[in-house]
């Protein structure tokens, strides 16, 4: 046998050897991807779901707080992150009486208030509730929230 003949098929037969090293390693890092690729799949997953359930209860919430703020004057403000359009203040008996400066369906911006006046009289009953409705970009149909103005601090 050639010496020549001989370095070759050695050279060959290490190429060989090395190109079956280099692909297990492949297959070993490819496999390792494919764990890490899933793993990463479930966190985005369970992201999501958790953004999903945030939002829901951003959105579906009602977003409205109501507080005295003086005088005859009370504040209605809209906590959301988003602003709540074709809004309506209103009350849930006759008897009571909700002033606004601006009466028509308004927006209310995400963080923004709203005043308005209130003037309980001799017949005016004890439970007097400010009723919001509203509607939100996107969402079918309106929301209704419903809360009892509050008291006037005594002096």
């Amino acid at each position: 046998m050639d010496v020549a003949a001989f370095v070759f098929a050695v050279l060959s037969s290490l190429a060989a050897v090395a190109a079956v090293v280099v692909a297990v390693i492949a297959r070993n890092d490819s496999q390792k991807a494919g764990v890490d690729a899933e793993a990463a799949a479930n966190r985005a997953t369970i992201a999501t779901e958790k953004m999903a359930t945030i939002q829901s209860r951003i959105f579906d919430g009602p977003p409205w707080t109501v507080a005295y703020f003086g005088g005859d004057t009370y504040i209605v403000t809209n906590n959301s992150p988003v602003d709540a359009l074709d809004v309506v203040f209103d009350s849930d008996s006759p008897e009571v009486t909700i002033q606004m400066t601006n009466i028509e369906p308004q927006t209310v911006g995400a963080k923004s208030a709203v005043k308005f006046m209130f003037v309980a009289m001799l017949n005016t009953p004890f439970e007097r509730n400010i009723v919001v409705t509203w509607r939100r970009e996107g969402a079918e149909g309106t929301f209704r929230w419903q809360h009892p103005i509050p008291l006037k601090p005594r002096a």
